[in-house]
């Protein structure tokens, strides 16, 4: 028969044992709610902070003209022309607004836009002239805008948009873009305080991260890192997806698994593209975990563009980061604003 003083060691610790665990776990959950308790704070003052830069922003004599989100996470502004209200998809990356080429029948003409280079489609140039007409007025919500110039594009099958609002427009308009809360943000540059444009909404934005672009040949840039490597990208909202060009892929040695995607621009390709877990995407200081990132061939958007160019973009910042974080573009300041708002 044993004797059970030989067994008390064993017990002894076998139950140090189980409150070790015990508070491990304890300490594990503890820990993790602390975790999530804090992040959550944190959002919730994001938005806090969000919401004060939307008041500020009506303030500096903006008006905010709310944007539809559709099934494929684009967002449209819904333009009346002539009495007709039109959906026109807001478009980042592409340098000129288009209309198509049916609507464009009965305006008049403004010659062609100079250099034939200058049309760029999802930051890939296009090497052809486009044939200016001018829109003599357009309605976006109470505002009205006179003699907008715009291309013409052909669309087909993407009927259910007459035209696009490009840099062009936007800049003119002096418009901000929220990809969050889609909406767009328009006022007269009269409005603007005299030498003070940059500042002021920079001002207004104070505690919210602002990265800082540059507008080129191929649109907004943002500088941008995907894991270690520096890689520019387009700013795009006419695209959901986040991707690079295959040649800059193949540089950095980035690879994926074949999936089917859709690669969006003012004209739609659906194909077998390539996506990779990037471990970071930052976006100047703004780091964004586990980015799902596509690896696509740019002329399989834009087939008139070429390789050897030196504009040839990187790739495009998609809505899909952008959404998650705020993502409010500056178009005339050249900044994009970031702050998470949900938890990911």
């Amino acid at each position: 028969m044993t004797d059970w003083r030989k067994c008390l060691p064993h017990v002894f610790i076998s139950v140090v044992r189980a409150i070790i665990t015990l508070r491990l776990r304890w300490t594990f959950l503890v820990v993790l709610s602390l975790a999530t308790g804090i992040r959550a704070f944190a959002i919730e003052e994001n938005k806090r902070q969000l919401n004060a830069f939307r008041e500020k922003l009506a303030g500096l004599g903006f008006t905010a003209i709310p944007l539809e989100r559709t099934d494929d996470k684009r967002i449209y502004a819904l333009v009346k022309i002539n009495g007709k209200v039109t959906r026109w998809l807001v478009d980042t990356s592409i340098m000129g607004s288009r209309i198509s080429p049916s609507f464009a029948k009965n305006l008049p003409l403004a010659g062609t836009n100079g250099e034939p280079d200058q049309d760029v489609v999802l930051g890939a140039l296009t090497n052809r002239s486009i044939q200016l007409h001018i829109l003599p007025q357009l309605s976006l919500g109470a505002l009205t805008i006179s003699n907008t110039p715009v291309g013409t594009l052909s669309m087909p099958g993407r009927e259910q948009f007459t035209g696009v609002l490009g840099l062009d427009f936007l800049i003119r308009n002096d418009c901000l873009v929220e990809c969050a809360k889609p909406t767009l943000y328009v006022r007269n540059w009269e409005s603007a305080t005299k030498g003070g444009r940059e500042h002021e909404v920079s001002d207004a934005a104070q505690g919210i991260y602002a990265c800082r672009m540059r507008l080129t040949k191929v649109g907004l840039q943002v500088p941008a890192m995907v894991n270690v490597y520096p890689v520019p990208l387009v700013v795009g909202t006419a695209s959901f997806a986040t991707f690079l060009d295959d040649s800059t892929a193949m540089r950095f040695k980035f690879s994926g698994d074949p999936s089917r995607t859709s690669v969006e621009g003012s004209t739609q390709v659906e194909k077998t593209a390539k996506k990779f877990t990037a471990r970071m995407l930052a976006l100047g200081a703004f780091r964004i975990g586990n980015a799902q990132i596509g690896i696509i061939d740019l002329d399989a958007i834009n087939p008139r563009s070429s390789p050897e160019d030196v504009n040839r973009v990187a790739g495009v910042l998609g809505m899909e980061h952008m959404m998650w974080n705020f993502g409010l573009i500056d178009v005339c300041g050249h900044q994009l604003f970031l702050a998470p708002t949900k938890p990911r």
